[in-house]
Parts: structure tokens; sequence; C-alpha cells
């Protein structure tokens, strides 16, 4: 399954709002100019977990922050750079998600890039 197609599943079975959709829209085209892979198994879980975190931040719903030792190994990734850069990007689009959720995004995008190497 494409992102595109995971989306709309999302969408299709009331897990996200279109305009939760149309902002994920985004976030991908985002990702993957970057050439951050969001075709397989992980981005796929990432994908879900983005579009879940922005439909919780749109609701005012909150969930429990990764554990300080893990949030450490986030940002003394090689990657956090671009990690940051797409919280940056995510907060133009007026996505301001907590901190809670932030650590969690990082972590995928860390991890998908670690991937590549």
């Amino acid at each position: 399954m494409n992102p595109t197609e995971r989306l709309r599943l999302l969408k299709n079975s009331g897990v996200i709002t279109q305009e939760v959709e149309n902002i994920l829209q985004l976030l991908l085209v985002w990702l993957s100019d970057r050439g951050i892979p969001i075709d397989g198994e992980n981005g796929q879980m990432f994908i879900t977990h983005l579009a879940m975190a922005v439909q919780r931040a749109r609701s005012c719903e909150a969930v429990e922050g990764l554990p300080e030792e893990i949030l450490r190994q986030v940002e003394a990734s090689p990657h956090y750079p671009l990690a940051r850069q797409f919280m940056s990007f995510m907060d133009s689009l007026g996505v301001n998600l907590p901190d809670s959720e932030k650590g969690y995004v990082m972590a995928h995008i860390c991890s998908l890039l670690e991937e590549l190497h």
C-alpha cells in the first residue's frame, strides 16, 4: 500500500478527518522531497502514527512522551537536525504537536533515515 492509499484508508475508516488527510499529504511531499523513505513497512507505521498524532493534536488529546533516555538518543542522532526541520515545517502549517508527540515523530524520522545508512 502506498502512502496516499494508507491515508485514504485512515480517512475512510474514520481514524482521521479530511483536514488531517490534507495536512498529511503536504507532510508526505516534504518527506519524499528529502529522500526520507516512507514506502516500506516502517514508513507505513510512521505515516499511521503521524496521522494519528495530528488528529490527536486537533482533538486536544495527549499521550505520554518518550522516556528521557530515548529522547537523548534521538537528539544525538546525526539525523536529528532534519527531524527538527520537519517539526518546524509542521509548525509552519499550523500543526503544533505537544512535546510528547514531537519526540515520537522525530524518533521515527531518525529511524527511517538510519535505515538508509
